[in-house]
Parts: structure tokens; C-alpha cells; sequence
């Protein structure tokens, strides 16, 4: 794609392991006590050390459970706190059954330089973990002065949304950052576990904020172009072999893919529609998919689509050029949405 304007990267998720004490019918990364999929240590370390700090703002530690790592953990965060990055850690806060607990890892965190904890709780989470547990987490991370957020994944029929978190939660409500409702995408495990599940209403198919603005280094060593919640996609894979050297060079040449640009300026749900009118195919519905990861898993795996791809991307290459020198020229092109909170 011949285009001077670039999507540029704010952020960096790194999976840091897809262990995790829990087995969420939801989960996109099939995270599992038994799932072994782990970053090393001395890799993590490296790749903070090469993030050019002039571009990215944000690095999230996420997983699975990242709260698993222990000290190493609080190593990481403190390297990038000093390199001047703000930094997030993603957990179900299993841990925080007791409050000397919890007050013990987060503390350790907090001086460490952590500046934000999102927390993950819908109905999924709660199989396995006290709402307790969240409330704990909630007052001790506010009292600590840590940013909190909590984001819940939900489906039509689930019981537990923002609304009914910030009651739950009463006063402690006011401080949080946000209260974030996701809808259920089916990917990873829920695509057999929760395939009967209807998506909510409001399911959002649109541009992707998070494709080329917060890629993902994932806990099978590959770097991803967006959030990672279809991690097995190869047309999302902008290296297969990371190492921390590579990674301006990987951006580089993700940047100039007509795919990922698509799906930036218009969303992976008007690929597909675009698909389908150009070749005659029934107009997809809406109505059928729960999001926009559902929607890019669909439009990059299902070979109604992908038949069609190649040449929809070849025809369109300068359109979506076109786009990107448009919200370039209107200062849109780098509008900060990545730096708000990455689905859990």
C-alpha cells in the first residue's frame, strides 16, 4: 500500500503467561491452570528496554494471569515505570481473598510504578472468583492510589454489567476510571462453550482502535498487530519469531498492510460486507456476529471470505490509503483510543 500516512503504536500488551488459576468459559486465549504458553522473563525485560519511548505511552501486562509472576512481576512493571512508561496490569484478582493479602501484592506493585489495575469480572469470572475478592481489590488499589477499572464481558442473558457492579460497589463506584461493558466475542473457548449464548444489542462492529495502535506480544512469542483476542490468526501475526530487535521493523512493515489499515479506518464487519457485495454473496448480518473480533475471525478464517481477500484488498489499496491521508489531514489519525482499556 503506497501511503505516507501511518498508523502509529501507543501501546504494547505483553501476555506475559496464558496460566491463570481460572477456566473462564469465555476465555479468547483458552487460559487454564494447565496451559503452559509462557514469555521468559529475560525477553519481557528486553523487548521494555526496545520500546522506543516517543511512540508508545502504555505498557499492559496481561495474560491469563499475570498477577502468577510474583516478584517478577513487580520487576517488570518498576523497568518500565523508570522507562517512563505508564503502566497497567490485567487480573481476575483471584489473589485478593484476604486483605493483608492484597494489600501486600498491590503495595509491592504500586512501588513498583504501577499506575493502573483492570480488573476482569462478568459472570464468567464468577464460577471462580468472590465478587469479594473484586471489592477488596477496589478499595485497597484506590487506597494505594492506583488507577482501577473493571471490565465485564457479557452476553445477552448475563447477570452481571456495569450498572450492576457500580451498586454492588456503592461510593467505591465514584473513583474507579471507567466501568467498561464488552460484549461476548466468540472466539478461543467460548466459540464451543458458549456458542448457544446471544450477543447483546449493543455489540459494537466498527473500526478497530486497537489494530497497528496496541499490538500484542503474545505468550506463544508471536507479535501481534492488535489486542490478540483471535491470537491464532495468521493474517493477524506481524512476526511469528519475535525478538525484541525486530520489533520497529515488524511495525514498520505492518504499517504499510492494506489489511490491517482496513481494519483500522473501517472495521473487519465492512470487509465483510464489502466482500459480499462485490461478489455476490448474502449480505451478513449483524445480527450474527458479537463483535468486532467475532467479525475478524469470521471475514480472516471462513472461506466464503477468504477466497475473495486477496483481490477485495488489491481493489481497495489506494481507497483505504485515501482514508488514511484523510483522517491524517484532519489530525484523526492517532486520536488516543488505544491508550483507553483493552478488553480483558
Amino acid at each position: 500500500m503506497n501511503s505516507t500516512s501511518a498508523v502509529q503504536p501507543s501501546s504494547l500488551a505483553l501476555h506475559v503467561t496464558y496460566t491463570c488459576p481460572l477456566t473462564c468459559k469465555h476465555c479468547c486465549f483458552k487460559s487454564s491452570p494447565s496451559n503452559k504458553d509462557r514469555l521468559d522473563y529475560d525477553l519481557l525485560a528486553q523487548t521494555i528496554e526496545a520500546l522506543d519511548a516517543s511512540k508508545y505511552r502504555l505498557v499492559a501486562f496481561t495474560g491469563g494471569e499475570p498477577m502468577l509472576l510474583g516478584s517478577k512481576l513487580v520487576d517488570l512493571v518498576s523497568l518500565a515505570s523508570r522507562r517512563g512508561f505508564k503502566t497497567r496490569v490485567v487480573s481476575s484478582v483471584h489473589f485478593a481473598v484476604r486483605d493483608n493479602i492484597a494489600s501486600s501484592r498491590l503495595t509491592a506493585l504500586k512501588k513498583a510504578g504501577l499506575d493502573e489495575l483492570s480488573i476482569s469480572w462478568d459472570d464468567y469470572h464468577e464460577e471462580f472468583v468472590s465478587f469479594e475478592n473484586v471489592r477488596r481489590a477496589v478499595r485497597i488499589g484506590l487506597e494505594l492510589g492506583i488507577g482501577v477499572a473493571i471490565s465485564a464481558t457479557e452476553d445477552q442473558g448475563s447477570k452481571w454489567n456495569s450498572a450492576r457492579i457500580r451498586s454492588e460497589l456503592g461510593p467505591l463506584a465514584d473513583a474507579l476510571l471507567t466501568v467498561c461493558d464488552s460484549p461476548l466475542n466468540k472466539t478461543g473457548r467460548a466459540e464451543i462453550d458458549l456458542q448457544d449464548k446471544q450477543k447483546l444489542a449493543t455489540s459494537h462492529l466498527g473500526p478497530c482502535p486497537y489494530v497497528l495502535t496496541g499490538p500484542t506480544l503474545s505468550a506463544k512469542g508471536k507479535l501481534l498487530a492488535c489486542c490478540g483476542v483471535v491470537p491464532e490468526i495468521p493474517s493477524l501475526v506481524i512476526d511469528p519469531h519475535f525478538e525484541p530487535s525486530h520489533l520497529d521493523g515488524a511495525m514498520e512493515k505492518a504499517q504499510k498492510s492494506v489489511l490491517l489499515n482496513w481494519l483500522y479506518v473501517h472495521g473487519p464487519f465492512h470487509l465483510m460486507k464489502t466482500i459480499a457485495a462485490e461478489n455476490g454473496l448474502p449480505e451478513p448480518s449483524s445480527l450474527d456476529v458479537g463483535g468486532n473480533c467475532e467479525a475478524c475471525q469470521n471475514v480472516l478464517t471462513d472461506p466464503t471470505y477468504t477466497r475473495f481477500l486477496p483481490d477485495t484488498l488489491s481493489a481497495h489499496a489506494d481507497s483505504v490509503a485515501g482514508s488514511l491521508h484523510a483522517l491524517d489531514a484532519l489530525g484523526l489519525l492517532q486520536d488516543g483510543r488505544p491508550i483507553q482499556f483493552m478488553p480483558a
